[in-house]
């Protein structure tokens, strides 16, 4: 006579009490069983910094001119289609968006343009030109 075995669970543990809960999910995080986890952790966190680094700063289009990476946008609100980046090198370029040219650059003595040193270079600028 042959024997038969049943399986048997109980629904509590894989059901969900309301249709708005989420599924149980049964996961084993034993490390014999996933050994790439380390190394699935690094490619995700790399993806990441990436995507973030893509996403960080809107593409105005192809500015030529700039000397090191942007580290600041400043659009001007009375005069429309003109930005002025200020890179990490410590360069203030004005740019005509419309164009796509550098309409004139302010150079600094110190490495990184932060916020306040932005706001004064750019009362500078609008003091020694006219608008585009």
């Amino acid at each position: 006579m042959m024997r038969i075995r049943m399986i048997s669970r109980n629904p509590s543990d894989y059901k969900r009490e309301t249709s708005d809960d989420i599924f149980k999910i049964r996961r084993n995080y034993a490390p014999n069983i996933h050994p790439f986890t380390l190394e699935r952790e690094y490619v995700r966190a790399t993806n990441s910094a990436k995507l973030e680094k893509v996403m960080a700063k809107p593409f105005l289009g192809c500015l030529q001119g700039t000397t090191d990476s942007v580290g600041i946008i400043s659009l001007n609100p009375e005069t429309l289609g003109l930005a002025v980046l200020g890179t990490a090198d410590g360069n203030a370029s004005c740019f005509c968006l419309m164009y796509r040219f550098n309409t004139g650059m302010c150079l600094t003595e110190n490495s990184f343009l932060n916020p306040k040193r932005m706001r004064a270079k750019l009362e500078e600028y609008a003091t020694l030109t006219t608008h585009v």
